[in-house]
């Protein structure tokens, strides 16, 4: 287990970078845009020299992590995945598919979680160590910022590969709020089966989503017509 006195920002920052061994970089103030270009970190292993020299210029900055394959530590060669969930029905459909009695804190206690307390009912991002890669996807429809305040569509990314990246503690929102680890600063490692069955919720989730649409549901019949 973490230890529980693991508060402050650099300790936490610490932490994403040695113990969970991901490719972490600066962004603007209250914001997600990175500072400087950030290509390289999604092909090669940023290096402790780097790594200190960033918090040491940049210690008023948001900081991001960059998903996908994990460069050093114990988890090292595995995946980094974090499902980003962006409005209530979001939250709601991922909850669905866990018992009856599971809520946001149940999960919070198995595997790290991350909000900000102004958006704790309709947003967050849970992390994932993965054992194989899992299907990066974009926003149901590819419109997720236009659904984040449609509560009917789900606004939900799954950011598995070096091409996406989230904001993290010790960041800030641009309304000032400070990103927090709301449970267990541990992360859940998942074998190849449990894996598997993440993706294939979120398919799920995709799926209800797609087929609730009419002219979509047609447009399916039309192709099993012409595939039969």
């Amino acid at each position: 287990m973490v230890d529980s006195k693991l508060l402050n920002n650099s300790d936490i920052l610490d932490y994403f970078f040695h113990n969970l061994g991901i490719n972490i970089k600066p962004c603007y103030y209250k914001d997600k845009v990175p500072i400087g270009n950030w290509k390289d970190l999604q092909t090669n292993a940023l290096s402790c020299e780097e790594y200190e020299k960033l918090k040491l210029n940049h210690p008023n900055s948001n900081w991001a992590l960059v998903t996908g394959k994990i460069w050093r530590g114990p988890h090292k060669d595995k995946y980094l995945v974090i499902i980003d969930l962006d409005n209530k029905k979001a939250i709601d459909e991922f909850l669905s598919h866990f018992s009856d009695d599971t809520t946001f804190n149940t999960i919070a206690q198995k595997t790290i979680v991350v909000q900000h307390s102004d958006t704790i009912s309709e947003r967050a991002h849970i992390y994932f160590v993965t054992e194989t890669p899992i299907t990066k996807r974009s926003g149901i429809h590819g419109h997720r910022k236009d659904n984040t305040k449609n509560e009917e569509i789900p606004s939900i990314e799954v950011k598995s590969d070096s091409s996406t990246y989230v904001i993290c503690p010790p960041s800030l929102s641009k309304n000032g709020h400070p990103y927090m680890i709301m449970g267990t600063k541990d992360v859940l490692i998942l074998n190849e089966t449990a894996t598997k069955e993440l993706d294939n919720m979120i398919e799920q989730i995709y799926q209800k989503v797609w087929f609730s649409k009419p002219d979509r549901v047609k447009q399916w019949s039309l192709l099993l017509i012409y595939l039969n």
